[in-house]
């Protein structure tokens, strides 16, 4: 393993790199030379690469060891400086308050952190200075919270083709890579970032379309990466997945309001979003007709239109898309599932609390059927699953309740095959094998309206462990209604 250093004002690529003062002048003199599993090339902040080719690469990390590529966080070059003043940090918050004016110590791009963490993980990047008052792109989230705090401030992340051209990141079958604090731009409409290697990690980084006026480029094309705390601005695409696997926590997806923009553009893919913000862009998500699986946990959707595309009449759950949202728009317990066949604007379920079941939970589930379901198992919806704990030999009866929308909204009601309460236990002591049990009743919606209706199902597990209850809905939706119906997820034992 071997550490260079990058300098993309003052270097030379004649340099060999191995100190600050022998500094390679490009990037690419790094990733475009033999390197060694765990290697690590170091820029310095606050410099600009003016780009004349694509950055290529031509050596392969591992796993446990990947090639990198960061900003100075080590303060190599002395370029970190500490203001006078301190400053109060509050957990989730993206403003910092300082106890004087810091106008003249702290500029927008700058990067701040608490003295005593580490800025590796809790330094963040400066969007607005007002005297006394620093607003951050992303929220705190540091271990030190409280007032009186001393401040280290970095310079702005290092760029990489500040100029107007379509040259990129192009990783084409080089593995395993590491990317942190380092600023990409350009306006190539295959991405910034493209990239069809196995695996990458970005880190502290921004993606921004680098057009002196509407953006024409996207932010990344890729397979398999993941993001954390990084800022994607003014792309017409921010992430375009194909056939990937996203993972992004604590990142800004930032359209700049640029017409036709797209925040996640999902084909044939799958992720992960945790904590993320989107707005300014003209659709937050966009599922193409094509399968797809995405979960969002805690995201805030702020632009106009937050998802569209998942409204083909034709496809069906869960073998094309799903966007599984948890805490929608920061709203603890908001909890929705959006899936192909539906409305970009209706989830197909929803946690409810304007009707919920007395004795029964604090939400109900909300189910918006679509013209997708069915009672087939590639088409019939999942309601939920719940693990119990049981004992062997002990008998068990789960109820679940019922009730529906609009009695008027029905003009059959689902038969047992339709809608049913299932029990997976441990059914044989010997072979070890589980047992399915479902429930054999049905539930009238036609002329109840009342949270009384129930399924139950018996059974008695052979073996002491998790028994899972799940309820399935696959009732196809009547031509004429909406066949919206709630469903109490606090089941009761006895």
């Amino acid at each position: 393993m071997a550490t260079y250093y990058i300098d993309l004002d003052n270097g030379s690529d004649s340099n060999d790199g191995s100190t600050t003062s022998l500094a390679f002048l490009t990037i690419n003199e790094f990733t475009n030379n033999s390197r060694s599993a765990g290697d690590i090339g170091i820029v310095r902040r606050g410099t600009t690469e003016t780009a004349s080719a694509n950055i290529d690469f031509t050596s392969d990390g591992s796993m446990g060891n990947p090639i990198v590529l960061e900003a100075d966080y080590d303060d190599a070059w002395g370029d970190e400086t500490t203001p006078t003043a301190t400053a109060t940090f509050t957990f989730g918050s993206k403003t910092v308050t300082f106890s004087a004016d810091v106008s003249s110590d702290i500029s927008t791009g700058d990067w701040i952190y608490e003295s005593t963490e580490d800025n590796r993980k809790y330094a963040y990047e400066v969007e607005s200075v007002s005297t006394s008052t620093v607003t951050l792109y992303l929220p705190y989230k540091g271990a030190i919270s409280g007032s009186s705090k001393t401040v280290k401030v970095m310079p702005s992340a290092p760029i990489w083709n500040d100029t107007v051209g379509n040259y990129n990141v192009y990783i084409t079958s080089d593995y395993y890579w590491r990317f942190k604090g380092i600023w990409f731009k350009s306006s190539d409409s295959s991405g910034t970032i493209d990239l069809s290697s196995l695996w990458a990690e970005f880190d502290d980084c921004i993606f921004s379309d680098n057009s002196s006026n509407s953006a024409t480029g996207n932010g990344f094309y890729g397979t398999a990466y993941l993001f954390n705390k990084c800022r994607f601005y003014n792309n017409k695409e921010s992430i375009y997945g194909d056939e990937n696997n996203i993972i992004a926590k604590n990142c800004l997806i930032d359209g700049n309001s640029i017409s036709s923009s797209y925040g996640v553009v999902s084909s044939n893919g799958s992720g992960i979003f945790e904590e993320c913000e989107f707005k300014n862009n003209t659709t937050d998500v966009q599922v193409k007709n094509t399968p797809g699986n995405y979960k969002f946990r805690n995201c805030f959707f702020g632009s106009s239109t937050k998802f569209s595309g998942n409204s083909y009449s034709d496809r069906r759950p869960p073998c094309e898309f799903q966007l599984a949202i948890e805490d929608y728009n920061n709203v603890v317990g908001d909890n929705r599932l959006m899936v192909s066949g539906g409305s970009a604007s209706t989830p197909l379920m929803q946690s409810e609390t304007t009707k919920t079941r007395s004795g029964g939970g604090s939400v109900s589930l909300k189910v918006n059927p679509h013209t997708g379901v069915g009672t087939d198992l590639t088409n019939r919806i999942e309601l939920f699953e719940i693990p119990i704990q049981l004992s062997a030999d002990e008998e068990k009866t789960v109820t679940v309740y019922f009730a529906s929308d609009d009695n008027t909204d029905w003009a059959n009601n689902p038969t047992a095959d339709e809608l049913y309460v299932e029990a997976s236990y441990w059914g044989d002591a010997t072979n070890k094998f589980r047992r399915v049990t479902r429930s054999t009743g049905t539930v009238d919606f036609s002329t109840d309206t009342d949270f009384d209706q129930t399924l139950t199902v018996t059974f008695t597990p052979k073996i002491t462990g998790l028994a899972y209850i799940k309820v399935f809905y696959g009732k196809p939706l009547e031509a004429y209604s909406y066949n919206i119906f709630y469903c109490d997820p606090k089941i009761e034992i006895s």
